[in-house]
């Protein structure tokens, strides 16, 4: 299943100093898992994470290392398909 979640940094993360330590906690968890796509918000404020996985379990985990930077709420935490994936379905609804 596909997961996106989506963050927003705190204002007091903004910091040179804040912003070594993300880094620092990013690289001691070798970055995004394989297979995730990662954006980030042009206006600085937070990103999005689509990851693969069978639970969110990877992605309650990673969030505990960025609690301090971090303002996530899972209600953030969407699953997701691909059009294509869902397009059989649709079809179906509307009946054809």
């Amino acid at each position: 299943m596909l997961f996106a979640t989506v963050y927003r940094w705190r204002d007091d993360a903004h910091t040179k100093e804040s912003g070594q330590a993300i880094m620092d906690h990013y690289a001691q968890l070798g970055g995004d898992p394989e297979g995730a796509v990662h954006y980030v918000f042009a206006d600085g404020t937070g990103g999005i994470v689509i990851t693969e996985a069978d639970d969110v379990g990877r992605a309650y985990r990673t969030s505990l290392h960025f609690n301090e930077y971090l303002d996530l709420d899972l209600t953030d935490l969407k699953p997701v398909m691909l059009v294509e994936d869902a397009l059989p379905h649709i079809t179906e609804y509307l009946g054809g």
